[in-house]
């Protein structure tokens, strides 16, 4: 609280320790709930926010605050997202199908009912060895029988383009022109379906917020980026490419600049070096031999896409992209250094 308490911001602290001691994400996720009972307890609303939630726009005039509980769905679609009636998968008797909701993000009313939800919530992950995302929705849906008080929350659903997942953004979103990228903004994106959290947050608010175009597309819709998968290949040595023109123009131009550092050096065997240190080049195979090779050092592979005309005079111009982490770099090749400029 110091660095809010130094601009006079209004602040809320607890320490609080997970069952047995844990300091696992879902453990510590657990914690939220006793938190959440003690806002509830003096009357106060509050929208629940996981850490790796991007938030483009203030939420609040977009939430209905008209039940209990007002939650984001890991759903994609209508029917995932809010639910339909079908057959049970074991039994053929007619079901309600929907997906989870989401416990990284949801809006409590405060009532009674969402009270008591987080006094069980809270006990729960006190005693249990349980997700808390898998308790949440057990609290929610279950009903009341012999053996189980239900808690008869009422409940909304998210609206899951306002407030989205990252399966909907880099599945649906991005590949629908109608949204993607300049008509529509999200309030919200919860980056919980893709491990490289930090990453595609940052890109998110490199989108939405400060304009830059194209950051979004180096990712996968599933995990990794697309470059990753680009990268896996048998590379083709520089003197059995001799008849593949960018090859020839590479062989050409052993002196390079990799952005404004000079010292590359291409041989004609393949060896590679750098002021990093030294490596190998070469060729891609099949229809990308066209306009790609690649440079590999220092334990990473980097592709090489040629832009302009290979058969041009002069220098050449690659964009290259560390196959890492997509980072690019314009890299320049010549016959001789003294032809490298600047």
């Amino acid at each position: 609280g110091a660095w809010l308490r130094a601009r006079d911001f209004p602040y809320y602290v607890r320490k609080v320790v997970a069952r047995g001691g844990s300091t696992d994400n879902h453990a510590t996720s657990g914690l939220k709930f006793r938190i959440l009972r003690e806002f509830m307890l003096v009357g106060c609303s509050v929208l629940l926010s996981d850490v790796d939630i991007a938030w483009l726009r203030n939420p609040f005039p977009a939430l209905y605050g008209d039940s209990d509980v007002e939650g984001m769905t890991d759903g994609f679609d209508d029917v995932s997202a809010y639910g339909a009636t079908g057959s049970g998968v074991l039994t053929g008797t007619q079901a309600f199908r929907i997906f989870a909701r989401n416990s990284g993000m949801f809006y409590l009313s405060a009532t009674n009912e969402s009270l008591r939800m987080m006094e069980r919530m809270a006990h729960r992950m006190a005693t249990e060895n349980v997700w808390d995302q898998t308790a949440y929705n057990e609290e929610m849906f279950y009903v009341t029988t012999e053996s189980y008080q239900g808690l008869g929350l009422s409940q909304r659903v998210m609206n899951y383009l306002c407030f989205l997942n990252t399966k909907v953004l880099f599945k649906y979103v991005r590949e629908e022109p109608r949204l993607y990228p300049e008509a529509y903004e999200p309030i919200g994106a919860h980056v919980n379906y893709h491990p490289e959290k930090p990453d595609r947050m940052r890109d998110i608010f490199k989108h939405y917020q400060q304009g830059q175009r194209g950051v979004l597309e180096r990712w996968n819709g599933g995990e990794g980026l697309k470059v990753s998968n680009e990268c896996k290949f048998q590379g083709v040595p520089p003197a059995a490419g001799r008849d593949v023109p960018l090859i020839r123009a590479i062989l050409a131009r052993p002196a390079g600049r990799w952005g404004g550092v000079r010292g590359i050096v291409a041989a004609a065997d393949g060896k590679l070096t750098t002021p990093w240190g030294s490596g190998e080049w070469g060729g891609a195979p099949g229809a990308k031999a066209r306009d790609t090779i690649y440079f590999d050092f220092i334990g990473a592979r980097h592709l090489l896409k040629v832009q302009g005309d290979v058969d041009a005079p002069g220098p050449l111009t690659l964009r290259s992209m560390r196959c890492t982490d997509g980072d690019a770099v314009q890299v320049t090749l010549a016959a001789a250094e003294s032809e490298l400029g600047g």
